[in-house]
């Protein structure tokens, strides 16, 4: 049973599946990236069962994090004194250009 991703999400994510397959290497790369995240808790793991389920590339997740509502309309997260929070966002940067 899907709960965690909307129709919309889940089609987003079976499409860019057929475009890869379709394409190959000139297909548009894909990266899931789960955002307001909570370590332990089961919501998160059934989230990320379901793309794993779709095997959907799924990248580094942003965590609930006040920094990034406080840099919304201001210049970006690393303004911010939350360290963690300017850590997800270079792990992030990191696994696109990795890949």
């Amino acid at each position: 049973m899907w709960a965690y991703l909307s129709s919309r999400e889940r089609d987003a994510v079976r499409l860019a599946n057929q475009a890869k397959v379709a394409r190959g290497k000139k297909a548009a790369r894909v990266l899931v990236v789960p955002s307001m995240i909570q370590a332990g808790q089961l919501v998160t793991s059934q989230l990320l069962d379901e793309l794993e389920e779709l095997s959907a590339p799924v990248g580094p997740a942003i965590h609930q994090r006040a920094s990034f509502a406080k840099s919304a309309g201001e210049n970006f997260v690393w303004n911010q004194k939350d360290n963690n929070a300017t850590a997800e966002v270079e792990m992030l940067m990191q696994s696109l250009i990795e890949k």
